[in-house]
């Protein structure tokens, strides 16, 4: 009784850290979120995960997000106000089942007080993709579940095939998941943390059937076996991708803590002998696979180190885990730490761990950069009109204008034919921006926005490349200036045009 007060305890008080960080980010919704919002709609309305009627296109990888907001589409509810809610109430379960792991893993035991879960919920990452309106909140509860079903003893058959399933579905909601998954169960094999022979192979079962009948969907809805995200990326393979890659991971484990507390403690963790060693090896496996992730591909173009926060539900029961082993080191050598003492160091760790908040994007993205565009572009564009830009989520979605996207992530042509990388920190080469441009312009939108630095287009996003562009500068002339933010541009076609 004394355990489960302790863990429902914890559960709260870190609940109501993560509900006040929480307020902090509550308006910020990324842009890449209304993309999402874009194929629910799509999806919700009858023409699939086709944008604009066109060809249907896989810009995005969370399958399983996209079809839950339909739901929410087909029921009447207000879409950004859905997505926030799911991820929000995705990470308060995330935080119950961390306390979960903290007490398999983390070693405070059944009568413990989970420590893990107040360190997630002061992590400003966490809380912020939480109500980004991104998928980061439900893929957090679902990994951790995974996770946690992964790492208690299987004590039948079928607690393999459960662990499997629950993967599977995170890779419904990130791909990454299928990794990380792997990469643990192999890692607890190996560690002799899985005894029966059948809990195993149904846990593959359970893994890889759903997600090659996924596989299998893919390739009969789309015309690339992939998603169109993934070759948006470029390939893990350039070394380029890998130096900026360790950067952001640097990056991250400099203002969360540092390598003592995020390296060190999980390392010193391992090395403790208890029956949840196994265990413990496979959840700091998937977390090696995932850092690896991370910088293969050069990190993320979002600030607040979006790809670590599904990770920490996972990362601080370890931290905890050597955090306790190095408190029974000292009480085994007669130096206990007193019960202020350690109340004190834990204080200290979460102040830590929540001081980097400040440098997070504290203003609302939406409606900070954008309201002034859709505002405008609502009151002076015809319908049907269509519109080309960088940003393809926000304003197409609340205008309802047909988007042409010019950064390629919703438009295979961009990626496939031409190599636009839009999510790559590699800039994009001056010839391919060039053919881009020309493409779009072919096309006549009757509008295009481009980033501008008051008069002058920005260096990024092709609105340079525009501007050099004879054609661009016959066709197109700049509307709205005064009224529209100055960090867009728009230019509307001439009747010339």
């Amino acid at each position: 009784m004394r355990g489960r007060r302790a863990a429902l305890g914890a559960v709260a008080a870190a609940s109501a850290v993560l509900a006040l960080h929480q307020a902090l980010f509550v308006s910020y919704t990324v842009d890449d979120a209304f993309i999402n919002l874009r194929y629910a709609r799509s999806v919700s309305r009858g023409a699939g995960f086709a944008l604009d009627a066109g060809t249907p296109v896989m810009g995005f990888v969370d399958t399983l997000w996209i079809l839950l907001l339909a739901a929410c589409d087909r029921l009447g509810l207000d879409l950004v106000a859905a997505s926030k809610a799911l991820g929000a109430l995705g990470a308060y379960g995330a935080l119950a089942a961390c306390a979960r792991l903290s007490r398999r893993i983390g070693g405070a035991g059944e009568e413990g007080f989970p420590l893990a879960p107040l360190l997630c919920a002061a992590a400003g990452p966490f809380a912020l993709w939480s109500v980004s309106g991104m998928e980061t909140g439900l893929y957090s509860l679902v990994l951790s579940l995974a996770f946690l079903a992964l790492v208690r003893p299987w004590e039948a058959p079928a607690d393999g095939l459960k662990a499997g399933l629950l993967f599977a579905l995170a890779t419904l909601l990130r791909p990454e998941a299928l990794g990380l998954g792997a990469a643990a169960f192999l890692a607890r094999t190996l560690a002799g943390g899985i005894a029966a022979r059948r809990s195993g192979l149904l846990f593959v079962a359970g893994l890889a059937v759903p997600v090659l009948a996924y596989l299998g969907w893919i390739r009969a809805t789309f015309p690339d076996p992939l998603p169109n995200v993934f070759y948006a990326k470029g390939t893990p393979a350039d070394p380029r991708l890998w130096k900026i890659g360790a950067g952001y991971v640097h990056s991250f484990l400099l203002q969360y803590g540092g390598f003592l507390l995020l390296g060190l403690a999980p390392l010193l963790g391992l090395l403790r002998s208890d029956g949840n060693r196994a265990g413990a090896l496979a959840v700091a496996v998937a977390l090696a696979v995932g850092v690896a992730y991370s910088a293969s591909v050069g990190g993320d173009w979002m600030e607040g180190h979006r790809f670590f926060a599904p990770l920490l539900p996972l990362w601080f029961p370890l931290v905890e885990r050597g955090l306790r082993a190095v408190a029974e080191a000292l009480r085994s050598a007669g130096r206990p730490l007193s019960s202020p003492l350690a109340a004190a160091f834990a204080a200290a760790l979460l102040v830590i761990v929540a001081l980097p908040t400040r440098r997070l994007p504290l203003p609302p993205e939406t409606g900070h950069a954008h309201r002034s565009v859709i505002e405008w572009l609502r009151e002076h564009a015809r319908p049907g009109a269509s519109v080309a830009l960088w940003d393809v989520g926000a304003i197409p979605y609340l205008t309802g204008l047909p988007a042409i996207d010019f950064a390629g992530l919703t438009d295979r042509d961009l990626t496939r034919r031409f190599g636009m990388r839009p999510f790559s920190p590699i800039p994009y080469e001056r010839a391919v921006g060039e053919a881009v441009v020309r493409h779009v312009l072919e096309r006549r939108p009757a509008f295009i926005l481009l980033k501008m630095d008051g008069d002058r287009p920005v260096a990024t996003e092709l609105a340079d490349l525009f501007f050099e562009s004879p054609e661009f500068g016959r066709l197109y002339r700049r509307v709205g200036a005064g009224v529209v933010t100055s960090r867009y541009g728009v230019f509307e076609r001439t009747t010339e045009g």
